[in-house]
C-alpha cells in the first residue's frame, strides 16, 4: 500500500522533473508565472509603483518599463540568485541552502518597504530554483534564463495591475 506522504512526494518529484525538461522559453515563462503565484498568499497588493512614468537610475531618467523589464531583472538576478548561489556553493553547502540564502538575498533587494521584502521571499525561492535547475542543464545559460523568468514575472504583475486584479 502506498503511503499518502510518499505518494505526494512522488507526485512533486515527477512534477519538478517534468518542469526541468521544458525548453528555455516555456521554462522561464512558467517560472515567472510561479513567482507571481507565490506572491499571492502573502500580498493583497503588489509593491510595484503605480506610476508608469520614469525612474532615475544611476543618475539617468529611464522609462519605468525599461527599468522593470530589462534592468531590474539583470541586477536582481546577479545579486539575488547568481552571487548567493555561487557563494553558498563555494562554501560547500547544498542546493537547499543555496535556494534559501538566495531567497533571503532577493528579499534584501526589495527592502524599499516591508511589503516588498516579505512578498519577495517566495518568488525568490522560485527564481533560485529556476537558476539552480537550469544551471545543471547549461551553466552559462542559467543566469539569462533566470533574468527572463524575472522579466516574465514583471510582465505578469504589470498585466494583473492593468486588469486591476
Amino acid at each position: 500500500m502506498i503511503q499518502p506522504e510518499s505518494h505526494a512526494r512522488t507526485f512533486a518529484g515527477n512534477a519538478l522533473n517534468w518542469v526541468s525538461k521544458l525548453d528555455l522559453l516555456s521554462f522561464s515563462a512558467l517560472m515567472g508565472l510561479a513567482a507571481v503565484v507565490a506572491r499571492l498568499p502573502v500580498a493583497a497588493r503588489y509593491s510595484i509603483p503605480q506610476d508608469s512614468g520614469s525612474l532615475e537610475l544611476f543618475g539617468m531618467q529611464l522609462p519605468y518599463a525599461i527599468a522593470a523589464f530589462l534592468i531590474f531583472p539583470v541586477i536582481e538576478t546577479a545579486l539575488g540568485q547568481w552571487l548567493p548561489v555561487r557563494l553558498v556553493s563555494y562554501l560547500g553547502f547544498g542546493k537547499t541552502a543555496q535556494v534559501v540564502v538566495s531567497a533571503f538575498a532577493f528579499c534584501l533587494l526589495h527592502l524599499w518597504n516591508w511589503t516588498g521584502a516579505v512578498t519577495a521571499f517566495l518568488p525568490g525561492l522560485v527564481l533560485a530554483y529556476a537558476y539552480i535547475t537550469w544551471e545543471h542543464r547549461a551553466r552559462t545559460q542559467a543566469f539569462w534564463v533566470t533574468v527572463l523568468a524575472h522579466a516574465w514575472e514583471m510582465l505578469f504583475v504589470v498585466g494583473l495591475r492593468a486588469l486591476r486584479l
